[in-house]
């Protein structure tokens, strides 16, 4: 009620708030892009299904070093 010193009426930071405002639109779609190119790539899983008969039918002892080769593999 009695400041000790006059305020001023506009916010300093004008131009920042105005900035965040006018990219929220652009930061939505950018969420939304990167959320379905997630959730399409947690379905990278599925071709490995057709695989599993393959794999189950090798020595037990093989499947991990196979399994560590082919994804080393992958990864280069």
């Amino acid at each position: 009620m009695f400041p000790r010193h006059q305020q001023p009426i506009r916010r300093g930071f004008l131009g920042l708030d105005l900035g965040y405002a006018l990219s929220q639109p652009f930061f939505g779609l950018l969420t939304l892009i990167f959320g379905v190119t997630a959730a399409i790539l947690s379905f990278a899983w599925l071709p490995g299904l057709a695989v599993r008969p393959v794999v189950s039918g090798l020595w037990p002892l093989a499947q991990p070093l196979i399994g560590f080769f082919v994804f080393d593999l992958i990864i280069y």
